[in-house]
């Protein structure tokens, strides 16, 4: 099966009716969603959101491509005017037989160096321009946690202190803000006393068992843990 591409992004916007594959990229897909829900009411049903992400779509293949990328969508009721389009970044022009043509411009800051302008760019490109500051996890945290870096060494640190705090600290305290955001919420953590790895001493082979805390996120000891 052909990947779902901008080209074919275009012929969807002229046709909700033509793709029933699955589409890998994320954009593409959310935009095929709105384009395919307007077929039974006749209108976009998040007009909103297919501007933004319609921005977003024009803006990532204009870097893409180097020279601006443009779209011909419907003007039939419904969808977006001139004025809707401008209000989100997107110019529109060139109406002929119920259809314009759009493209979205780089946006500048007024209040910014041109040196930092236009703003977002490599967020539209894709781009990662994050300094790379991941360090290796302790393994015994990365067996029970499933990752297998920090995100910084001011992460690493946050972790390694929140070990050393006494016993008897409240579980909330235990953990400051997901362990420096390093755990998704939802996910389970290990008791901060109880966590270890195999290991071999003298010998012997050894293995430490991760258990849930056995407190409460107010701190309280709860009964039913111990």
């Amino acid at each position: 099966m052909a990947q779902f591409d901008f080209g074919a992004l275009q012929d969807l916007a002229l046709d909700p009716t033509g793709h029933d594959g699955e589409i890998d990229d994320g954009l593409f897909d959310r935009l095929a969603q709105i384009l395919k829900a307007s077929l039974p009411i006749g209108r976009l049903p998040s007009a909103a959101d297919a501007m933004a992400l319609f921005r977003h779509v024009l803006r990532r293949q204009s870097l893409r491509a180097g020279q601006q990328a443009q779209l011909r969508v419907p003007t039939r009721p419904g969808w977006p005017d001139r004025a809707a389009w401008a209000s989100y970044g997107v110019r529109a022009h060139s109406e002929a037989n119920g259809h314009v043509l759009i493209e979205a411009r780089p946006w500048r800051a007024s209040w910014l160096e041109e040196s930092n302008n236009p703003v977002f760019e490599d967020v539209f490109a894709e781009q990662n321009v994050r300094l790379d500051w991941q360090r290796p996890i302790d393994p015994f945290l990365g067996e029970a946690s499933g990752f297998e870096t920090y995100v910084s060494p001011g992460q690493r640190e946050a972790v390694r202190s929140a070990f050393l705090l006494p016993p008897g600290v409240p579980d909330a305290r235990r953990r400051p803000a997901r362990i420096a955001r390093g755990v998704p919420s939802g996910r389970a953590l290990p008791d901060l006393a109880d966590v270890g790895n195999d290991d071999t001493r003298h010998g012997h082979h050894h293995r430490r068992i991760v258990r849930p805390s056995p407190h409460r996120p107010d701190g309280r000891l709860d009964p039913s843990a111990t």
